[in-house]
Parts: structure tokens; C-alpha cells; sequence
């Protein structure tokens, strides 16, 4: 009864518009389940053409449901990161985790958030992504990177600068990660993708042999030609 009670005082959001959904269990209202799937087969904004064919984006063979821009993906990947609910990351982790069932891995990794971030929201979003992904997928969750030191925002730098900005910054409890040969690194949004490959390069110099990197929205990025 109470459970019940919370929802009518609070119902559950759509991930998309924001709009309370039909389903007080569903992540995504009626009127945007459409969306939803023309989001999932759009094409790249930079070169035009479909994500497997990409030629910016995919170059960097990260998994990623949606290219990240326009306004419903921003709503989206704002409700993963600063709302703690259960249903929208496990509506986000169902969708990942179908893209992913042909992967072979041993174990799922995350990108630690920053203490601060996790001190002023209260959790992690892409521990909790990482553990419906790997309930999903039949997979362990190693916590094994974590932040030595706390870097800059990499919101407001350059693709260049948060290379720099990010190097160092994440190590790994090498004693954690003992026969894992192949893993699944999550995050939230890759952007320039500097985190992403900063954290592979741990994990690899800690003996993890192949790292995959997965994450709800992707940056399009130009490469030259």
C-alpha cells in the first residue's frame, strides 16, 4: 500500500519528455515509445550514415545506444545521471545488454564518478548501469578502478585537454581483476571518449587482455579523412 501510495504522490517519469508515464513500472510513456526507436536507428549527425556504417563514430568500436544531442537523449542521460531510479536504469540496461549478448566477456568494469559527485547525489550512476548490464548479461561486476585524485570538470575542455586533464587520474586494485581476460568497461556518455580510454589502458596495463567500451550516448566525432 505504500509502495503504491509513493507512486500516485511521485509516479514515475518519462526517461524521454518528462511526462508522467502510463506505466507507474515503465520507464517510457505510450507517446514516446516511437521516439524511442527512431532514436535507436538514427543516423550519425556528422557523416549521415547509419551507425553500423559510421565513419566518425564507430572507428572507436564503442557499443552506444543513441548519438548524444538532441533534446530527448540529453533528458535521458540527465535522468541516469542525477535522479537515482531504478526503473530508468534498468530500462537503459535491457537496451545495452540486447546490443551486447553476442560479446564474450568476464567480467563488466565502470568509470568511478568523481568522490564529489558521488558525495553530492548520492550514488554512482554508472556503478548502478554497470550492475543491471552484468545482472542482465549473466556477469560479474569488479569495482576494481577507482579515482587516485580528483581531475578537472571535463565538461568545458577541449578533446586535447581532457586527455591531458584525465591522465593519472584512475588507478586499479590489481588484486581484484585476477583471470579476467576480457572485460566490459560502462559509462553514462562518452564524449571525446578520453575517460573511456584512460580506464582501458589501466585495465590492459593490469593484465586485462581485450576492453570493450559501452555507454547510452555517444558524441559523434569527426575523424580526418
Amino acid at each position: 500500500m505504500t509502495g503504491r501510495f509513493w507512486k500516485l504522490l511521485a509516479p514515475q517519469k518519462c526517461l524521454y519528455c518528462n511526462e508522467p508515464t502510463d506505466d507507474p513500472d515503465g520507464a517510457v510513456c505510450d507517446r514516446c515509445l516511437p521516439e524511442e526507436e527512431r532514436l535507436l536507428d538514427a543516423r550519425c549527425p556528422v557523416c549521415g550514415l547509419a551507425a553500423g556504417e559510421c565513419v566518425c563514430s564507430d572507428r572507436d568500436d564503442y557499443a552506444f545506444l543513441f548519438y548524444y544531442g538532441c533534446k530527448s537523449v540529453r533528458n535521458a542521460t540527465a535522468r541516469i545521471k542525477y535522479a537515482n531510479n531504478d526503473i530508468a536504469v534498468r530500462h537503459m540496461a535491457c537496451l545495452l545488454a540486447e546490443k551486447l549478448k553476442d560479446g564474450r566477456f568476464d567480467a563488466v568494469f565502470f568509470v568511478p564518478r568523481s568522490k564529489k559527485a558521488k558525495r553530492k547525489y548520492g550514488f554512482d550512476q554508472a556503478e548502478l548501469l554497470a550492475g543491471a548490464v552484468a545482472e542482465l548479461l549473466g556477469l560479474p561486476v569488479c569495482a576494481a578502478l577507482f579515482r587516485k585524485s580528483e581531475s578537472k570538470p571535463q565538461k568545458l575542455l577541449s578533446a586535447a585537454q581532457r586527455r591531458k586533464n584525465i591522465r593519472d587520474t584512475f588507478s586499479v586494485h590489481e588484486d581484484m581483476v585476477g583471470g579476467i581476460r576480457s572485460a566490459l568497461l560502462i559509462d553514462d556518455v562518452i564524449t571525446t571518449g578520453a575517460t573511456v580510454t584512460e580506464c582501458a589502458r589501466i585495465l590492459r596495463g593490469a593484465g586485462i587482455r581485450t576492453v570493450r567500451c559501452a555507454c547510452i550516448a555517444k558524441t559523434p566525432k569527426k575523424h580526418p579523412v
